[in-house]
Protein backbone atom coordinates (compact mmCIF):
# COMPACT_ATOMS: atom_id res chain seq x y z
CA UNK A 1 0.00 0.00 0.00
CA UNK A 2 1.10 3.37 -0.99
CA UNK A 3 1.32 5.90 2.16
CA UNK A 4 1.02 9.50 1.36
CA UNK A 5 3.00 11.98 4.05
CA UNK A 6 -0.22 14.64 5.18
CA UNK A 7 1.93 16.88 6.45
CA UNK A 8 4.84 17.17 4.30
CA UNK A 9 4.74 20.86 4.15
CA UNK A 10 5.93 21.25 7.79
CA UNK A 11 2.93 21.79 10.20
CA UNK A 12 4.01 20.13 13.49
CA UNK A 13 7.26 18.54 11.60
CA UNK A 14 9.94 21.61 11.11
CA UNK A 15 11.57 18.50 8.90
CA UNK A 16 9.35 16.22 7.34
CA UNK A 17 11.77 13.94 6.70
CA UNK A 18 15.26 14.01 8.42
CA UNK A 19 17.25 11.36 6.82
CA UNK A 20 18.93 12.23 3.75
CA UNK A 21 20.13 10.23 0.58
CA UNK A 22 18.23 6.85 -0.70
CA UNK A 23 16.75 4.75 2.64
CA UNK A 24 16.01 2.41 0.97
CA UNK A 25 20.01 1.56 -0.53
CA UNK A 26 22.49 -0.43 2.04
CA UNK A 27 25.18 2.92 1.37
CA UNK A 28 23.71 5.38 3.59
CA UNK A 29 23.57 2.81 6.48
CA UNK A 30 25.94 1.24 8.34
CA UNK A 31 25.52 -2.62 9.79
CA UNK A 32 27.36 -3.44 13.04
CA UNK A 33 26.51 -7.13 13.67
CA UNK A 34 23.86 -7.76 10.94
CA UNK A 35 24.23 -8.61 7.29
CA UNK A 36 23.20 -6.25 5.78
CA UNK A 37 21.74 -6.56 2.05
CA UNK A 38 19.03 -5.06 -0.26
CA UNK A 39 16.09 -7.56 -0.97
CA UNK A 40 12.35 -7.41 -2.18
CA UNK A 41 13.15 -3.35 -2.59
CA UNK A 42 14.05 -3.33 1.21
CA UNK A 43 16.55 -3.80 3.60
CA UNK A 44 16.89 -7.17 4.91
CA UNK A 45 18.94 -7.28 8.34
CA UNK A 46 20.14 -10.39 9.06
CA UNK A 47 20.99 -10.76 12.54
CA UNK A 48 24.25 -12.49 13.45
CA UNK A 49 23.84 -12.96 16.97
CA UNK A 50 26.92 -10.24 18.27
CA UNK A 51 27.16 -7.92 21.24
CA UNK A 52 25.75 -5.00 18.96
CA UNK A 53 22.90 -5.85 16.30
CA UNK A 54 22.12 -3.46 14.55
CA UNK A 55 22.17 -0.77 11.16
CA UNK A 56 22.37 2.92 11.65
CA UNK A 57 22.24 5.99 9.89
CA UNK A 58 24.20 9.25 10.97
CA UNK A 59 21.84 12.22 11.80
CA UNK A 60 23.61 15.22 12.50
CA UNK A 61 22.34 18.47 14.39
CA UNK A 62 19.07 17.20 15.30
CA UNK A 63 19.36 15.75 18.52
CA UNK A 64 19.78 19.19 20.09
CA UNK A 65 17.36 19.84 22.57
CA UNK A 66 16.73 17.76 25.20
CA UNK A 67 12.54 16.43 25.50
CA UNK A 68 12.13 17.18 21.89
CA UNK A 69 9.88 14.22 20.02
CA UNK A 70 10.98 11.99 17.20
CA UNK A 71 8.70 10.25 15.18
CA UNK A 72 10.22 6.98 13.24
CA UNK A 73 7.74 5.64 10.43
CA UNK A 74 8.62 2.67 8.67
CA UNK A 75 7.21 -0.66 6.60
CA UNK A 76 8.75 -3.86 7.88
CA UNK A 77 8.02 -8.11 7.95
CA UNK A 78 9.99 -10.78 9.63
CA UNK A 79 11.01 -14.35 8.51
CA UNK A 80 9.05 -15.56 11.54
CA UNK A 81 6.26 -14.09 13.94
CA UNK A 82 7.81 -12.50 16.86
CA UNK A 83 10.51 -10.41 15.48
CA UNK A 84 11.51 -7.79 18.05
CA UNK A 85 13.51 -4.84 17.03
CA UNK A 86 14.22 -1.26 18.68
CA UNK A 87 14.84 1.85 17.08
CA UNK A 88 16.41 4.62 19.51
CA UNK A 89 19.06 7.37 19.21
CA UNK A 90 22.83 6.38 19.09
CA UNK A 91 21.67 3.36 21.06
CA UNK A 92 20.91 5.45 23.91
CA UNK A 93 17.03 6.54 23.91
CA UNK A 94 15.17 3.71 23.22
CA UNK A 95 11.29 3.74 21.25
CA UNK A 96 8.96 0.67 22.76
CA UNK A 97 10.00 -2.48 21.23
CA UNK A 98 8.33 -3.26 18.23
CA UNK A 99 7.03 -6.93 17.33
CA UNK A 100 7.45 -7.99 13.80
CA UNK A 101 5.25 -9.83 11.60
CA UNK A 102 5.90 -11.91 8.45
CA UNK A 103 3.72 -9.96 6.78
CA UNK A 104 4.20 -6.06 5.59
CA UNK A 105 2.65 -3.62 7.98
CA UNK A 106 3.26 -0.05 8.69
CA UNK A 107 4.60 0.97 11.84
CA UNK A 108 5.67 4.47 13.89
CA UNK A 109 7.04 5.05 16.74
CA UNK A 110 8.31 8.00 19.18
CA UNK A 111 12.03 8.62 20.24
CA UNK A 112 12.47 11.09 23.31
CA UNK A 113 15.83 12.59 22.82
CA UNK A 114 17.53 13.10 26.70
CA UNK A 115 20.70 14.57 25.62
CA UNK A 116 21.74 17.79 23.60
CA UNK A 117 24.15 16.44 21.58
CA UNK A 118 25.24 17.66 17.67
CA UNK A 119 25.96 13.81 16.27
CA UNK A 120 24.44 10.76 16.75
CA UNK A 121 22.19 8.44 14.81
CA UNK A 122 18.96 6.39 13.85
CA UNK A 123 19.65 3.06 15.13
CA UNK A 124 17.56 -0.10 14.47
CA UNK A 125 18.03 -2.95 16.46
CA UNK A 126 17.31 -6.59 16.52
CA UNK A 127 16.09 -7.46 20.21
CA UNK A 128 16.01 -10.51 20.12
CA UNK A 129 19.23 -13.19 19.97
CA UNK A 130 19.02 -13.57 16.25
CA UNK A 131 16.64 -13.76 13.15
CA UNK A 132 15.87 -11.99 9.68
CA UNK A 133 13.72 -8.81 8.73
CA UNK A 134 13.07 -6.69 6.10
CA UNK A 135 12.38 -2.44 6.29
CA UNK A 136 11.50 -0.36 3.81
CA UNK A 137 10.07 3.40 3.57
CA UNK A 138 11.87 4.90 7.04
CA UNK A 139 11.19 8.13 7.81
CA UNK A 140 12.36 10.12 10.71
CA UNK A 141 10.36 13.12 11.54
CA UNK A 142 10.84 16.11 14.79
CA UNK A 143 7.02 16.60 16.19
CA UNK A 144 4.97 15.85 18.67
CA UNK A 145 2.11 13.85 17.14
CA UNK A 146 1.12 10.70 15.65
CA UNK A 147 2.72 10.52 11.84
CA UNK A 148 -0.77 10.39 9.74
CA UNK A 149 -1.21 9.38 6.18
CA UNK A 150 -3.57 10.05 3.01
CA UNK A 151 -4.46 7.00 1.25
CA UNK A 152 -3.94 8.02 -2.93
CA UNK A 153 -6.44 10.22 -4.13
CA UNK A 154 -7.43 11.27 -0.48
CA UNK A 155 -6.92 15.25 0.39
CA UNK A 156 -6.19 16.80 4.11
CA UNK A 157 -10.04 17.95 3.96
CA UNK A 158 -11.63 14.60 3.78
CA UNK A 159 -10.18 13.42 6.77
Amino acid sequence: MLHYKLDASGGSFANPNLLTGNINETNVWTADGVTLTKDDNALKIVDNNSSYRRIYNNVSNVWTTSGDIFTVSFDARAATNGQIIQLSRSVADYAPNITLTTTWQHYSAQITNTTSVTGGTLSIQSATSSGTFWIKNIKLEKGTIETRFLFPGETASQI
